[in-house]
């Protein structure tokens, strides 16, 4: 799977297609699709793994950056934590 065809596949999950996402996140019509000939800056790279919340090297690679699940699971626990007191008050 190249990055667009990872952009397709996610788009399709949140059921919105290309031109719509496009326009959400500010890029160019068909922006998207000349990537499939070159490569994307990477601030409109940006835009689009902040509008998906993925890694720009998800987007890039298809793999996570190697802390990235730990990053997640650090996370996840500190928000477990937080609500565990806020419900004690």
């Amino acid at each position: 799977m190249n990055i667009v065809e990872r952009i397709k596949w996610l788009a399709e999950k949140q059921g919105i297609n290309i031109k719509t996402l496009e326009k959400t996140v500010g890029l160019g019509n068909a922006t998207i699709r000349g990537w499939e000939k070159s490569s994307p800056r990477c601030d409109k790279l940006y835009l689009i793994a902040q509008h998906f919340d993925v890694s720009m090297e998800w987007l890039l690679t298809g793999k996570e950056e190697k802390n990235y699940q730990m990053k997640i699971n650090y996370y996840l626990m500190h928000t477990i934590q937080r609500t565990k007191k806020q419900k004690k008050l």
